[in-house]
């Protein structure tokens, strides 16, 4: 219940789809390196990254059916496309692989 997600997150794989030397070394650098968690927890990561961006630039809550070949628009579910200079795909790893 707990190293699943935990890991799933770590490697971006739900299915713990990696190898003993990926864990063996992930293990090695919660063990001994220094790890920390801002206070407001790990959201905070996402909505600090998002602040420094323009406002419009952001959009939460808009499922996108797909992404350009050459990253230059997306597609929303709703069937709208929206152009960008750059397209961040942040999902699990199956998601993207339907996206891209």
């Amino acid at each position: 219940r707990f190293f699943r997600p935990f890991l799933g997150g770590i490697f971006f794989d739900n299915r713990l789809r990696t190898s003993a030397r990926e864990l063996d070394f992930v293990f090695r650098m919660l063990a001994l390196g220094e790890n920390c968690l801002p206070s407001a927890g790990i959201g905070a990561v996402s909505d600090y990254m998002a602040s420094l961006l323009p406002a419009e630039s952001v959009q939460l809550s808009s499922p996108v059916k797909g992404v350009a070949k050459d990253g230059s628009s997306i597609t929303l579910s709703n069937g709208q496309t929206v152009s960008a200079s750059a397209v961040v795909v942040a999902t699990e790893g199956d998601v993207a692989r339907k996206l891209l």
